[in-house]
């Protein structure tokens, strides 16, 4: 998987304050998902390992399905965007290693309500080609690439 173990870095200045960092990561036998053997309250809802960064004014960053053991920030750290915080994983419920990435408004994630968020300077794939975005919206099944 081309995106396995590749850095996610935070998309803006906040307080982390929620993370969960030892979910191990799930494995492919032949074509199918298996999920690692835990107790079953260790990753109730299925988000694996995940970060919650508050940037203040009521939004609220989640990164999900982070590597096992990756995550390099810790609960009441200040971080920076574009700061490094983990890497992407297999975590969770997940069918292949992406990242889900939302921008909510509470860091309870079972009863935020989600809030649009725009990207600037990425790629975005179509087939073979891509197309630059200076400024946009990402959707669910796009393939996109930073120009980081």
């Amino acid at each position: 998987w081309y995106v396995f173990g590749k850095p996610i870095y935070a998309p803006a200045g906040g307080i982390v304050v929620d993370l969960q960092n030892g979910v191990p990561d799930n494995e492919f036998k032949g074509k199918s998902v298996s999920p690692p053997r835990m107790p079953p309250d260790t990753d109730p809802f299925g988000m694996g390992n995940y970060v919650v960064i508050d940037h203040g004014n009521g939004q609220f960053s989640m990164l999900q399905h982070l590597e096992q053991g990756s995550i390099i920030v810790r609960n009441g750290e200040r971080v920076r965007a574009g700061q490094q915080i983990g890497k992407v994983g297999f975590s969770g419920n997940a069918t292949f290693p992406h990242l889900h990435y939302a921008v909510m408004s509470s860091q309870k994630v079972q009863s935020a309500e989600g809030i649009p968020s725009y990207f600037e300077n990425y790629r975005l794939y179509k087939g073979k080609n891509f197309i630059f975005v200076k400024q946009g919206r990402i959707d669910s099944g796009d393939i996109v690439e930073s120009e980081k």
